[in-house]
């Protein structure tokens, strides 16, 4: 009886090991969630680490000769392989091997320095090789770091302890992850070989403005910074306070476009299962495995900003640096720039040949931060002008000071003489951004601009002067209570980051921009400022005058359909559907 139960026993293992096949790897060592392990396929030693962040199989150019008989060279595969660093040249072979039934033929496989890891910092000096998604892809494979072991399966039965997490392949085997930080969505590709949590990408930096918040909590700038996510969620798990980092870059491994961030395997804990062919992880999150260095760091507060569509004023800083450089293009960089001092009632003395850019960091931003520099501002402004972006925010922040939007000017002698305008009073704008908030809106009320042409950002570059009178405010503020003027006040806030003003001196007035006037060039100043005093007085005769106001229609009236066409494309900035600022804008250039 015994001998029958014990064949029968016999047997049923037998069945188990053909149904299920299985492979076990020793875990040599974990740094953290990074996994080494040994592979047993040469005749000494080899240990490789996981990293599901590779897409190919990586051997050290010093452990090339253990895989003799296994690794074939294939020209065909010669690449440049993204590394952290950056791109690298590399020789390209096949690897084939097995283990036991588990089978690994033609592996695409590249030379590439592997040694990183240092026994004296890391417990370990390693490795021959990574270990990348062609080999993890292939079968089922679970991870125990408890148990120092890696298994490969042919098949697989889950227990109801793991919990379940959806994933995507995109692209060359990048496994990626569905997440939100609160309510922003993210995509995080799932790095193994990633030694921090979170490691956030250069867009991810930028669209979820990571910086800033940390400049609010107080990092200068210098060295990597360290941050706690309140939350992480990826599917239907919720991870807390998660470390994360980031790191700026647009070139090597930590440069894709396509993610937001790398994801470290820390938040499945120390035993988790690979189902790449069903786009499955497995994991238990018993521990969160961190390591000890990276726990031991200062770690700032972060809070994700609320309104990461809205803009900032230091767009203004941006289109000032844009009037200079107009300026600049009629004069030299040092007349500019020192003709700008002079208008804010500073004295400089920039030499000719100054770098422009630097000049005006030299002018704007005494206070400095070493990762802004003039290469950053210059490349920010080429590639998206006036949007906003990160370091002309933090030096523009580092520099902010109160201003005023306008001081007085007395009339011109020759303006005074004429009785209807004598009492009228002249200022000059002194804060673009003071400008834009009274103004925009005021214009778009009075059918002066037209919003759609000329984005609040564009705004201050476009006007030279302008005037109203009282009647004009009055009709303002009625409109001001209106939801268009909510709308508009928007577009306003999301252009520079502050709502529109609705408060406006209630008198007849002119006033001249000088900063845009400047964009003409230094030479003729005095000339174009003039030009500018006596449109603007035009206006308000226009305004006070119905002889005046009917003189103006008559001149419209008399030209041909083909000038009347010519004129508005020349002003396409204008909101020409009123023809009484046809009238008045035609009479104000030419009479």
């Amino acid at each position: 009886m015994k001998n029958f139960l014990f064949r029968i026993a016999l047997i049923s293992v037998l069945m188990t090991s053909v149904n299920a096949k299985s492979f076990v790897l020793k875990i040599v060592k974990n740094v953290g969630p990074l996994i080494i392990v040994e592979l047993p396929i040469a005749e000494s030693q080899t240990l490789f680490l996981l990293d599901t962040g590779s897409n190919a199989t990586f051997i050290d150019p010093n452990s090339l000769k253990k895989f003799n008989g296994m690794l074939k060279r294939d020209k065909s595969l010669d690449k440049d392989v993204n590394t952290f660093s950056g791109k690298k040249k590399s020789e390209g072979y096949r690897l084939s091997f097995s283990l036991d039934t588990f089978a690994f033929d033609d592996l695409e496989t590249y030379a590439m320095k592997t040694d990183k890891f240092k026994k004296k910092e890391d417990g370990i000096k390693c490795c021959d090789g990574i270990l990348g998604m062609n080999f993890l892809k292939k079968y089922f494979l679970e991870v125990n770091v408890k148990e120092k072991k890696v298994t490969l399966l042919d098949s697989l039965k889950v227990d109801k302890s793991f919990k379940k997490l959806k994933i995507e392949i995109k692209g060359k085997d990048t496994i990626v992850v569905s997440c939100k930080i609160e309510d922003q969505k993210i995509l995080m590709r799932l790095d193994s070989g990633n030694e921090v949590p979170i490691v956030f990408q250069r867009e991810g930096v930028r669209t979820l403005r990571i910086r800033e918040s940390l400049h609010q909590a107080g990092y200068s700038g210098r060295g990597l910074p360290f941050f706690k996510l309140d939350e992480l969620s990826c599917g239907k798990h919720s991870f807390k306070k998660v470390s994360a980092t980031y790191f700026n870059t647009q070139i090597g491994a930590l440069s894709h476009s396509a993610v937001t961030a790398n994801m470290g395997s820390h938040i499945l804990g120390d035993h988790y299962i690979l189902d790449i062919k069903n786009r499955l992880i497995y994991f238990k999150d018993r521990s969160k495995m961190i390591s000890p260095s990276i726990k031991g760091l200062k770690h700032y507060a972060f809070k994700l900003q609320t309104d990461l569509n809205r803009s900032h004023p230091s767009v203004l800083d941006q289109t000032l640096f844009l009037i200079l450089n107009s300026c600049a293009q009629g004069a030299s960089n040092g007349e500019c720039l020192n003709f700008l001092c002079l208008l804010q009632e500073q004295k400089c003395a920039y030499k000719k040949d100054v770098p422009l850019m630097a000049g005006f960091i030299d002018l704007y931003y005494k206070k400095k931060t070493p990762e802004c520099r003039e290469r950053q501002l210059l490349t920010e402004l080429q590639s998206r002008p006036t949007e906003y972006n990160y370091c002309w925010y933090k030096l523009h922040e580092l520099n902010k000071k109160k201003e005023r939007t306008l001081t007085k000017l007395a009339l011109p002698q020759r303006l005074r003489k004429i009785e209807q305008i004598k009492d009228l009073e002249v200022y000059q704008v002194t804060s673009l951004k003071g400008f834009l908030k009274d103004f925009y809106c005021f214009y778009v009320a009075h059918s002066v601009i037209n919003p759609k042409a000329l984005p609040p950002a564009y705004f201050p570059l476009s006007l030279k002067g302008g005037s109203y009178t009282k009647k004009e405010v009055d009709q303002f503020e009625k409109w001001s209570k209106t939801d268009t003027f909510k709308a508009c006040s928007e577009v306003v806030y999301y252009d520079i980051g502050e709502s529109a003003s609705k408060d406006l001196m209630k008198k007849d007035l002119i006033f001249v921009n000088p900063l845009t006037i400047m964009a003409d060039g230094v030479k003729d100043f005095k000339g174009n400022l003039d030009r500018v005093l006596n449109h603007e007085a035009l206006h308000i005769l226009y305004a006070r005058n119905e002889s005046i106001r009917s003189k103006a229609k008559k001149m419209w009236d008399s030209l041909s359909k083909k000038k009347k066409e010519a004129f508005k494309k020349e002003h396409s900035s204008y909101d020409f559907s009123n023809l009484g600022t046809v009238y008045r804008e035609y009479f104000s250039y030419y009479y």
